[in-house]
């Protein structure tokens, strides 16, 4: 796994309103390293949990559950003080209804910007997705 090798004491947190894991993925070797919230990333209380597991470590955010503009916004609102400056918020599937809360927030937000030089293919699902913070 790539996260071994550059941050051997990292962490994946994931998120998930319901547990679809298979039983061999809960016992992989790698399973230790990743942890798995159940309920929605923008309930109250798992965004505490997320940010007390974070606290004081560099965070990368990938945003891909419900892609709608207003469930974005309020992820993007959640977690975006998390990302350190230099890091990304990459959200995914943007086509799909995310895109318009992307430019809401990248215009209200003058500590992020959207990073076009990471979209490299000739199609894409991040369309202004990756949103590097810079101040």
């Amino acid at each position: 796994m790539y996260l071994e090798q550059v941050s051997p004491d990292g962490r994946v947190i994931t998120i998930d309103t319901e547990d679809k894991r298979v039983p061999r993925s809960k016992t992989h070797p790698l399973a230790a390293k990743v942890d798995f919230l159940l309920g929605s990333s923008t309930a109250s209380d798992v965004v505490a949990n997320v940010k007390r597991r974070a606290k004081g470590k560099r965070v990368l955010i990938i945003l891909d559950s419900l892609h709608t503009k207003g469930h974005v916004a309020d992820e993007l609102a959640n977690y975006a003080d998390l990302v350190p400056v230099g890091g990304y918020i990459i959200i995914q599937d943007t086509p799909v209804g995310a895109i318009d809360a992307i430019h809401e927030f990248v215009a209200a937000n003058d500590a992020f910007e959207i990073d076009k030089s990471r979209e490299r293919l000739l199609y894409t699902f991040n369309v202004d997705g990756f949103l590097k913070r810079v101040k």
